[in-house]
């Protein structure tokens, strides 16, 4: 795994599309401590902030391409799996990409990828956490919204949350492509 961080972006979706274009590899992260322009589904805002968790993971799934919402589930497993085994949050997934914490979103899950002759040529799986963001700065969809901070009453490490949900994905991905 190959982690780029960076302060600011438009979207770290953008820019790890940007970086499997120019040749990196499968693996390859893409994290920004504030994004100006996050999306989530339907091309929706996704307010993020400093104090949020905003990271892209560059994948080269080798199964067909209507398998490709595995991808949205195996982002939003890993998330509630280790929101509650850090934390010991509440987290629920709502179908398709949302994860909420007593009925307020927390994250979300947003899977874009790009298809060539019924095989997928890439994917980039991106996740925005509301870590240690203070609520009163987030509106991120009609859902009322929480962060990590607010709901576990202190601040967490970013670094170790993102160390603990690569983990899990990439568990759960070999677990669905056992080929990389």
């Amino acid at each position: 795994m190959k982690i780029i961080y960076f302060d600011e972006v438009n979207s770290t979706m953008d820019m790890a599309k940007k970086f499997e274009r120019a040749g990196h590899p499968e693996w390859t992260i893409v994290t920004a401590k504030k994004q100006t322009k996050g999306r989530g589904r339907f091309g929706r805002r996704w307010v993020s902030p400093i104090g949020g968790l905003y990271f892209s993971v560059i994948l080269k799934p080798r199964f067909v391409p209507n398998d490709t919402a595995k991808l949205t589930l195996i982002g939003a497993m890993s998330v509630t799996k280790v929101l509650n085994k850090l934390y010991g949050l509440p987290a629920k997934i709502k179908w398709p990409n949302d994860i909420l914490v007593k009925n307020k979103k927390i994250s979300g899950v947003l899977v874009e990828s790009e298809m060539s002759q019924n095989k997928i040529k890439w994917a980039v799986l991106g996740i925005g956490i509301n870590v240690n963001t203070d609520i009163k700065n987030l509106k991120n969809s009609k859902l009322a919204c929480t962060s990590v901070k607010h709901e576990f009453k202190k601040e967490v490490s970013e670094k170790k949350l993102l160390k603990e949900i690569l983990s899990e994905i990439k568990k759960n991905y070999l677990l669905i492509n056992p080929a990389c």
